[in-house]
């Protein structure tokens, strides 16, 4: 009865999901061509893209050699520079191409190629257009806030960025998924330990660099105040199977809450697309 359900309602949103008659592929066609314009214009008008060169310009050794709100500085574990540093051989130019390129491809597989141009609207004012101009993760966390709930080791990209919106694991806390929690920590665990073999002076200077974090760039209540409403939020979500209160959880923890972090709710529309495959039974 449930699986009926779903396909009548991914008949109802063909735009949304991805699916539906011929008009709906033509729309999805159409907005392809759309992301492939923003594209060209990311990479062409001389966007800001301060964060993306900082991923591009740390060293692999001794990554955090800048302050925290200053050109290049670098926030995350090393293990991200291990994840990226394919990427990393390549010319700057180079780099963002392929960077604006993926965060293009992740927003069109989380919300799928219609809203995916639409949330890039009205560009100035779109957090998620934001994103792109500056070369943030933020989208990429979304699509992994999305996929966690099929694969539990999706949870390290969360931890080892920008690590508190991890309180979402609260979740599954909540519904006493103790074989998931566990994938999702030994996964951390193993590319952490990878990571610090190859850069272990990197790994131990890292959590000071937490400690530094700027301070509030909204008149908001403390990190710690928020931390605990959003554990609070994603474990009562997890008792009555409100997948969506992970995601709110996410942003709330946000370390430092600036307006760019609700591209994160893209998730939300994520989980609509992909609902019908996401599983709570953990996946390798």
């Amino acid at each position: 009865m449930r699986a009926a359900a779903d396909r009548v309602s991914v008949q109802r949103v063909p735009l949304i999901l991805g699916r539906g008659p011929l008009w709906a592929r033509l729309a999805n066609a159409l907005a392809i061509v759309g992301l492939a314009a923003f594209f060209v214009y990311f990479v062409t008008a001389g966007a800001h893209a301060g964060d993306a060169h900082a991923y591009w310009a740390a060293d692999f050794a001794d990554p955090y050699t800048t302050g925290v709100n200053e050109q290049d500085a670098y926030l995350y574990a090393p293990a991200f520079l291990h994840a990226i540093a394919p990427l990393k051989l390549l010319p700057w130019e180079a780099f963002f191409a392929v960077w604006v390129a993926l965060n293009l491809g992740a927003l069109a597989w989380t919300v799928g190629p219609v809203l995916g141009v639409l949330v890039l609207l009205p560009a100035a004012y779109s957090p998620v257009w934001v994103n792109i101009w500056y070369g943030n993760i933020t989208i990429f966390m979304a699509t992994a806030l999305v996929l966690v709930f099929r694969w539990p080791a999706a949870w390290s990209f969360l931890l080892l960025t920008k690590v508190t919106p991890g309180v979402g694991l609260a979740w599954f806390a909540a519904r006493r998924e103790w074989r998931y929690l566990a994938m999702a920590g030994a996964a951390t665990l193993a590319i952490s330990a990878a990571s610090f073999v190859l850069a272990p002076s990197a790994w131990l200077e890292w959590p000071q660099r937490l400690a530094t974090t700027s301070p509030e760039l909204f008149p908001l209540p403390p990190l710690w105040m928020r931390l605990v409403a959003a554990t609070l939020i994603a474990g009562v979500g997890g008792l009555y199977g409100a997948r969506w209160t992970v995601v709110v959880a996410a942003v709330l923890a946000q370390p430092v809450f600036w307006f760019t972090g609700f591209a994160m709710f893209l998730a939300w529309l994520g989980l609509l697309r992909h609902r019908a495959s996401l599983h709570r039974v953990p996946r390798s």
